[in-house]
């Protein structure tokens, strides 16, 4: 649990997280880094339909051979974001696409209240653009990291090991806010 005998006034509180969200303990002057990999088999599958309703739509002999380019450009464009990579470490949370030249997105921990886990996702993938409910990459069967936001929104991710992520962006929260015991 996340607990500190520490008081910082109310500003401060108000960006502390609940109890019950995971909290990694570090050592002072040790580091940790997390890091995962997923393959997301909605948008290979997504991204295969396209490219083959694409590929046949080129050979249809229709006159709009713009319609089965753009389809099969947009089912390679899924097929190679359903590879993602999270890495967790000093200097905050990255997404990233390794299939789309490493395209990425950084999380700092100063816009970051909290971490916590959800059991799965809702089913729904969000990409890494995102919306107004939030952004990352999620899938209906593993459990979720969710990084509360100063904004409302949250950054969520499918891993294997939500909680340990989730604990270690705590524990690095606390560290960087200077809270005892990590």
């Amino acid at each position: 649990m996340y607990d500190s005998p520490q008081h910082h006034g109310p500003q401060q509180d108000a960006a502390r997280p609940p109890l019950g969200v995971p909290l990694l303990p570090l050592a002072p002057g040790r580091r940790a880094v997390y890091a995962a990999s997923a393959w997301y088999p909605r948008s290979l599958l997504l991204g295969a339909a396209m490219l083959a309703f694409g590929w046949f739509g080129l050979f249809n002999l229709s006159r709009s051979w713009q319609g089965a380019t753009l389809m099969a450009l947009m089912g390679l464009a899924a097929i190679l974001s359903a590879r993602t990579r999270l890495r967790i470490d000093g200097g905050g949370v990255e997404v990233s696409l390794p299939g789309l030249g490493g395209l990425r997105r950084v999380v700092p921990y100063d816009t970051v209240l909290f971490a916590s886990v959800r059991p799965e996702a809702s089913g729904r993938g969000l990409g890494i653009i995102g919306g107004s409910r939030g952004w990352g990459y999620v899938s209906g069967r593993e459990p979720v990291l969710a990084l509360r936001l100063p904004d409302g929104r949250e950054f969520l991710y499918s891993t294997r090991d939500a909680e340990t992520a989730a604990a270690l962006v705590n524990a690095s929260l606390a560290r960087a806010r200077g809270d005892a015991g990590c």
